[in-house]
């Protein structure tokens, strides 16, 4: 599982002191990038993920995190991970497994050093 804040999310969908959200808009990149991210996480560090941002929080107005049209519809594109529960060695870990992993279509920012995050972002080509 993958925690949300204070939340867990399955499937896209985050469950908040018992009680459902959906996070609407996600891209399923996305999605299978942060479920991989948590995969990793868990697997290597026996560490669940957090996601701090999906949407609807304060970035940049040409941020992915509030999402854009695609053509086919209109998507979330990016999610930033809690970094500062994994010491340095294993952050770097998860960054360089993530981006083995995943296509060149995924940007995976580090940004531990100045937002405690990784920033996972989907630019289809």
């Amino acid at each position: 599982m993958v925690q949300y804040k204070n939340g867990i999310v399955i499937n896209g969908t985050i469950y908040l002191n018992g009680k459902r959200r959906h996070l609407r808009g996600l891209s399923d990149e996305i999605i299978y990038a942060f479920k991989l991210a948590d995969e990793i996480s868990q697997k290597e560090f026996g560490i669940e993920i957090v996601i701090t941002s999906a949407g609807g929080e304060v970035h940049m107005n040409t941020s992915c995190h509030y999402g854009r049209d695609r053509g086919n519809g209109f998507f979330i594109d990016a999610v930033d991970i809690r970094s500062n529960h994994y010491t340095q060695e294993q952050g770097d870990i998860l960054i360089k497994k993530l981006r083995e992993k995943l296509s060149p279509d995924y940007q995976i920012k580090d940004e531990r050093s100045t937002k405690v995050h990784i920033h996972i972002q989907f630019n289809p080509r």
